[in-house]
């Protein structure tokens, strides 16, 4: 098996699978946590649903992240920006996609990212959204497909 040493233990089968059908609604200028409350598959119990939703990492180790959300359609005005970004520990830890609007328009609008982190035993991670839409909040799309979620450990360490 690659990348892993003789004698080291992996812990199988650390993966969480959520989306959201909710149309939460994301304020704007206003970092927003997002709270994927429908379980896919969560082979721990590692997520915490709800205002406070967040992945607890059981192992230290690096750990795969997917995601996707979309904004309903809504009015647009070049120059408004939507963000979407990983928190570790409340914190920012990276931006996943950043994407600004060239013109006005009504429009669903999509971000979404792929992107690997490593986590110690612990460590909690959430996905938070921000926009700049002049006209103020926009819901997420009321549909799971568009607004999801998955979590995997891909190597362990420590």
């Amino acid at each position: 098996m690659a990348g892993i040493e003789i004698g080291q233990v992996v812990q199988p089968g650390v993966f969480a699978d959520y989306s959201s059908n909710n149309a939460q609604s994301i304020a704007a200028s206003t970092v927003v946590l997002l709270n994927f409350e429908d379980v896919g598959v969560d082979s721990r119990s590692l997520v915490t649903i709800g205002a406070s939703w967040k992945f607890t990492a059981p192992f230290t180790g690096h750990y795969q992240i997917n995601t996707f959300m979309t904004f309903t359609s809504a009015a647009w005005t070049a120059g408004n920006i939507a963000q979407l970004y990983l928190y570790k520990n409340n914190a920012v830890e990276r931006l996943i996609r950043r994407i600004t609007t060239e013109a006005t328009t009504t429009h669903y609008l999509a971000l979404e990212g792929s992107l690997s982190v490593r986590l110690v035993q612990g460590d909690y991670i959430d996905i938070r959204a921000y926009h700049t839409r002049t006209a103020g909040a926009v819901a997420l799309h009321s549909d799971g497909a568009f607004n999801w979620i998955t979590i995997a450990m891909v190597s362990q360490d420590g």
